[in-house]
């Protein structure tokens, strides 16, 4: 069963941080096509999970990847080639797809553009801090601090 405190805890400063980014647009699109993206990026990081565990699936039954990913060199291959591309791919389709049926019907500014990538990685990102703190693997206090850097390795990985 859901603690519902916990997914508010997890929730809820991605949701401030939109909200600062919304607030400070000048061209902001509407609250519920914002949050629509929200959704996109939280839906992207269940994607994403579900690839890796196919690749960690794959990987391990070509060759022993839990023995390779328990060195450092191991992990940043690991993150070279399974995460990053996957996480990142995952990100850049959840905005790309809904943004060019969207341009169709409106005129939409770069900067709106942005803040919905925004809104994107901050999905993302909830559901990634939900995932770790549900499963005992990060606290609530150790992944919310977190927010900006996340958001800034998506804009400097695109």
């Amino acid at each position: 069963m859901i603690d519902w405190t916990i997914l508010l805890w997890v929730i809820t400063p991605t949701l401030l941080l939109l909200a600062v980014y919304y607030l400070r647009s000048l061209s902001a699109p509407s609250l519920l096509r914002l949050l629509s993206f929200f959704a996109f990026g939280a839906i992207s990081g269940f994607v994403a999970l579900g690839l890796q565990f196919g690749f960690e699936i794959l990987a391990n039954s070509l060759f022993d990847a839990q023995r390779i990913t328990r060195n450092i060199f191991g992990a940043i291959l690991r993150q070279l080639i399974q995460i990053a591309p996957i996480e990142e791919s995952c990100k850049l389709i959840a905005v790309v797809v809904p943004t060019y049926h969207l341009r169709h019907r409106h005129n939409l500014r770069s900067s709106t553009v942005f803040l919905f990538a925004v809104a994107v990685s901050l999905g993302f990102t909830a559901q990634e801090n939900a995932v770790y703190v549900f499963n005992d693997t990060s606290s609530v206090i150790e992944r919310n601090p977190l927010h900006p850097v996340h958001l800034q390795e998506t804009f400097l990985n695109h």
